[in-house]
């Protein structure tokens, strides 16, 4: 385990080394630029730095790869799973540069995919091949002038970002073995899914969802002192014993075509919570009428309607299998989390102490 983990630092290490190398040739190439032509040239060439970082260390050979037996274009991954098994038939690979050939071996390989995010990932062919540049080219670095030419701070700033990336690698590494921890425990993964849904559950309230019909009159259509004389004209028919759906299509402006007041609902029958009406409405549709009744004229943000409650009763809660994928992430997020956090203790709690002490921020 010791050398499967130096192994992935050390990849860590290596890759932040070719990222500062380029990060110090683009300031570099700006330096020039600045002087040299106007901005937009700059920023066309600074698209091209990485490739210019590359090409300097490189003479642009592609990875070469020896496998004993080809690699598979795609092979499922079994989700948080991560070894040396040979059975995975990695194969060696090569890159040739100015100064010499590098190689690095399927074990090395190996370690780039021990990353949580690559674990339940399929090892395809570009995959394998993103893998061995990864660790190929800052050999090649290395070993190029580009190493040798970085100026005092500069080569601090490179094993500044190395260290960091050391740190960065080891926190990773604790993510991984928190994430294996749970996939090697499914019952007390389940147990603890099973928690947090009854947590959410507990948290839920008892929302009532109502069926209603409206007979809609909208001011758009027929003005503030037309739609007074469209609502009593309903209400005429109501009160001589017209049926209230045959009113809704003589007089409703909730049509398939037309739209209505309450959320652009385009029939007059639709359901509603407590969440999605207010002030009168929500009164008469969830405390005042009993299903099968009907309201009086209820004023409107873009008219009136009257409503009839059709029923009313408690929305189903969302079962558990509908939220685990949402549940489980939520339990690994928790799980890495407090695994930085216990990483961080154990390097200590201290705070940064600075002498001579930093000025207090005051706001301008």
């Amino acid at each position: 385990m010791f050398l499967f983990n130096a192994r992935y630092m050390s990849r860590v290490l290596s890759d932040i080394l070719m990222t500062a190398t380029q990060r110090l040739i683009s300031f570099r190439l700006s330096l020039y630029l600045r002087g040299r032509g106007p901005a937009a040239a700059g920023r066309q060439l600074a698209a091209a730095i990485s490739g210019a970082a590359w090409l300097a260390v490189a003479d642009a050979q592609p990875v070469v790869t020896t496998p004993t037996s080809s690699p598979p274009s795609a092979v499922p991954r079994s989700p948080f799973t991560g070894s040396l098994a040979a059975s995975t038939a990695l194969p060696k690979a090569s890159l040739k540069g100015p100064q010499a050939t590098f190689t690095v071996t399927p074990e090395e390989l190996e370690v780039t995919f021990l990353l949580p995010d690559s674990l339940d990932l399929p090892r395809s062919n570009e995959a394998i091949a993103d893998a061995a540049e990864l660790l190929l080219l800052p050999k090649l670095w290395a070993a190029s002038s580009e190493a040798t030419s970085l100026t005092g701070g500069e080569a601090r700033y490179v094993q500044q970002r190395a260290d960091a990336a050391r740190l960065r690698g080891w926190y990773d590494l604790l993510e991984a073995r928190a994430v294996r921890r749970i996939a090697a425990d499914p019952k007390g993964l389940e147990a603890r899914a099973r928690e947090v849904y009854a947590e959410r559950m507990s948290r839920l309230p008892a929302t009532l969802i109502a069926s209603i019909t409206v007979i809609d009159v909208q001011f758009a259509k027929h003005g503030f002192d037309g739609s007074l004389v469209r609502l009593a004209a309903a209400r005429a028919a109501l009160a001589a014993g017209k049926g209230f759906d045959d009113v809704v299509r003589e007089f409703s402006d909730a049509t398939a075509t037309s739209g209505a007041a309450m959320g652009a609902i385009k029939e007059p029958t639709f359901s509603v919570d407590r969440d999605s009406v207010d002030g009168a409405l929500r009164t008469a549709v969830f405390r005042d009428l009993k299903p099968g009744e009907t309201s009086g004229p209820i004023p409107v943000a873009t008219g009136f309607v009257i409503v009839r409650l059709n029923s009313r009763e408690p929305r189903e809660k969302p079962s558990l299998e509908s939220l685990r994928s949402s549940i489980e992430n939520e339990i690994r997020a928790d799980v890495v989390a407090k695994a930085r956090t216990a990483g961080r203790i154990k390097l200590g709690t201290d705070p940064v102490v600075f002498d001579p002490p930093l000025a207090p921020n005051i706001p301008k």
